[in-house]
């Protein structure tokens, strides 16, 4: 009994020790950074591995099998745990995120979603000519006035929609394809914030990984570094990812999560088993009262909701009277 339970636990740490290794490798390859994508898994893996080798008398295994879940685990503790910025006074507003997924067709779903939330603020990805029929149809373009759109036939399309107005609105399209993002300045209660919305592809091979790591880099060199700062998308990439890290540090934005914890987006179907992928990334200029996965929208990405607060310190008022110009559309 105990020679079956130290083969399954060394089975186990087996397939978690190979894809960590690769892991290691992130910044090398592209093979490597989409292993990252699995070390919250791995270190389940290496968790469950635990008891069978303790059970079969696995010493050296138990202790490896015990790094590994301390290694992989514990940045999901530390992104729990670590203090949040306290809220303080100022103008608070609810930010959604919404992956559409370009190939669904459930507008219903997608609908109750942003009755049911009610954000002032949404960011929409996969965005095609049918997304963009249904956020233009009547009570939609009654609710979000201010938009910005960038719809494409595949699913590099995005777009922001607000209740507030709209002082500046660009498209960006970077590399050879031109994948779009769209950066836009809100006037919140008489103040500056900028919103950056971006959609990645994922680094499933070294074309796709280059075009990733494309895109983040102009979003970041994109941004005005001066003002409170929303960056909200898909970045296929997990909290793992030292892609992620290095973009927070060059745009100068934390994670929302901080002192929430791991939310995972992609594959909704599969809970908290599902890969974080999705975020919202803030200034320090910005608080983060609350951040949740919304309700399935029929899309493979579950939605994101957050209450965000601009502290009255970074107010920044716009230069020139807004009046949705700059390429921003605006309904009278």
């Amino acid at each position: 009994m105990k020679n079956t339970s130290a083969a399954l636990g060394s089975a186990i740490l087996f397939f978690v020790v190979v894809p960590s290794i690769i892991s290691a490798a992130a910044q090398a390859h592209w093979i490597a950074e989409a292993a990252t994508g699995l070390r919250f898994h791995l270190g389940l893996g290496a968790l469950m591995s635990l008891p069978f080798l303790g059970f079969g008398g696995s010493r050296w295994r138990s202790l490896l099998a015990a790094i590994l879940t301390f290694v992989h685990l514990m940045p999901v503790a530390v992104l729990a745990y670590l203090p949040a910025e306290t809220p303080t006074p100022g103008a608070e507003f609810r930010l959604g995120l919404v992956n559409v997924l370009s190939s669904n067709r459930d507008s219903e779903l997608v609908e109750a979603w942003l009755q049911n939330e009610n954000p002032a603020v949404v960011g929409v990805l996969e965005l095609q000519d049918f997304w963009a029929r249904f956020f233009g149809s009547g009570e939609l373009r009654a609710a979000y006035p201010f938009r910005h759109e960038a719809p494409e036939p595949g699913d590099a399309g995005v777009a922001l929609y607000s209740r507030f107005p709209i002082h500046f609105a660009e498209t960006i399209k970077v590399g050879r394809g031109g994948t779009p993002m769209v950066r836009a300045e809100l006037v919140v209660d008489g103040c500056i914030v900028q919103v950056l919305v971006l959609n990645a592809f994922p680094p499933i091979s070294q074309a796709m990984w280059s075009s990733r790591e494309e895109l983040l880099r102009a979003a970041a060199e994109a941004l005005d570094q001066d003002l409170p700062t929303l960056i909200v998308g898909g970045f296929n990439a997990t909290m793992y990812s030292s892609t992620l890290a290095e973009f927070r540090e060059s745009a100068n934005v934390t994670d929302s999560r901080q002192g929430i914890g791991r939310q995972a987006t992609w594959m909704p179907v599969f809970g908290p088993l599902g890969l974080d992928i999705d975020h919202v990334l803030v200034s320090r200029d910005l608080r983060v009262r609350s951040r949740r996965v919304g309700a399935t929208v029929g899309s493979d990405h579950a939605p994101i909701v957050s209450d965000v607060v601009l502290t009255e310190s970074a107010c920044f008022p716009p230069s020139v009277p807004s009046d949705g110009s700059d390429s921003a559309e605006q309904d009278p």
